[in-house]
């Protein structure tokens, strides 16, 4: 019932905001196959649904289990290559870059350095009015970082918006999904090293144990902001923008308010989920896939542009 409940959510958002002559977005369209596709396809998401025949639609099973092969090699490389832009920044540095990186890393130690400070003055007033209503909105909103509704949720959105011609729709859910997948691995990797506890054990703000607890960081702050930040990219409303982030923060807040995180957990959520999807998404504007025709017989291909 809650997935539906998300789907519906995502589904009346995208139809409320969404437009096809988004600043980002083209409206126009090809025929492949007696489908429309968007001319512009950012996504490494619709390389895994690339057309496996020619316009006739004649080809051999074992053509197209080749090309089907082939199609889900390239998909794995554009993941993986948006995982390593996304990953390194730092071999491209700029004075305004290093600038972000300091200030972004010196909050982060400061805010570890009072971290059971700060956890015990929002557990102080998490009932006041100001704060309630904080935490109150993150609890309503909690299913917002659970990727067990959201990725279902996501690649339904994603399809639908496909198969109703929508790219707006079909390019911010495979951006935001995209951007999980890259985020899996490294949270994973990061929470079994770390194994820091939650604060609900009791056991301290230093407590650290070897594929112990998943305190570190926060999987909720990791999910929302990159759905902020992406829609944000894709919906030209400051009210609604102001509402995505309101509800991120919101979402971020009652972690730590429910004794699920430790202050610096949320924070290092956060600023991970943010960055990558800030960066996946610049990516996808400078790098354009779009589809095209081949050969003379009208077999479809890709076209690439990079925008340095």
């Amino acid at each position: 019932m809650r997935f539906v409940c998300v789907l519906c959510l995502m589904l009346t958002l995208s139809s409320s905001v969404f437009s096809q002559t988004s600043p980002v977005e083209s409206t126009s369209s090809v025929d492949v196959i007696g489908f429309r596709l968007p001319v512009h396809i950012h996504s490494a998401m619709v390389n895994a649904a690339l057309f496996q025949a020619d316009s006739d639609g004649n080809r051999s099973q074992s053509s197209q289990s080749h090309h089907s092969w082939r199609n889900l090699k390239k998909t794995g490389m554009v993941i993986l290559g948006d995982a390593g832009y996304c990953y390194t920044p730092y071999l491209r540095p700029t004075w305004r870059g290093l600038a972000w990186f300091t200030g972004i890393a010196g909050a982060g130690v400061l805010i570890y350095s009072y971290d059971l400070e700060i956890y015990k003055a929002v557990q102080r007033n998490k009932n006041e009015p100001w704060m309630k209503w904080a935490v109150d909105t993150g609890t309503a909103f909690e299913w917002a970082g659970e990727q067990f509704y959201l990725i279902p949720a996501g690649l339904a959105t994603m399809i639908l918006g496909y198969y109703l011609d929508q790219p707006v729709i079909f390019r911010a859910s495979g951006e935001i999904l995209e951007a999980w997948l890259m985020a899996a691995p490294i949270k994973a990797l990061v929470i079994a090293t770390i194994g820091r506890e939650r604060p609900v054990t009791g056991l301290g703000h230093r407590s650290y144990s070897w594929l112990g607890s998943s305190s570190f960081y926060s999987g909720h702050a990791v999910t929302v902001w990159p759905i902020a930040i992406i829609l944000s990219k894709y919906i030209d409303s400051w009210p609604i923008d102001i509402g995505l982030y309101g509800i991120a923060s919101a979402v971020s807040f009652q972690r730590i308010a429910d004794r699920r995180h430790w202050p610096s957990d949320v924070y290092a959520g956060a600023i991970f989920g943010a960055v990558l999807a800030h960066n996946l998404s610049r990516r996808h504007d400078n790098l354009a896939i779009f589809p095209t025709v081949v050969d003379e017989q009208g077999s479809p291909g890709l076209s690439m542009r990079l925008v340095f």
